[in-house]
């Protein structure tokens, strides 16, 4: 719906499920085809855009993680 001066209404085009806590941050791969998250259950996701792919799931700290980022070349992530 349009909302005005021209402004078109939001609306959800995909919900990501798979975190057991609470997600704490987002951050966009650089080529714009996945995202990523982190949450309170330890867990770091790279989500794709495309619902055909499945996340990859990072496991391996020892407690929540509280952020995330993407290198500009989209090679590395920290968290």
């Amino acid at each position: 719906p349009m909302l005005g001066s021209g402004v078109v209404e939001p609306r959800l085009e995909r919900a990501f499920r798979g975190h057991r806590g609470a997600v704490t941050a987002v951050a966009f791969h650089p080529d714009e085809q996945q995202v990523i998250s982190s949450s309170l259950d330890g867990c770091v996701f790279v989500w794709h855009f495309r619902p055909q792919l499945r996340p990859y799931r990072f496991v391996g700290h020892q407690g929540e993680v509280y952020d995330v980022a993407v290198s500009p070349s989209g090679q590395c992530i920290a968290s």
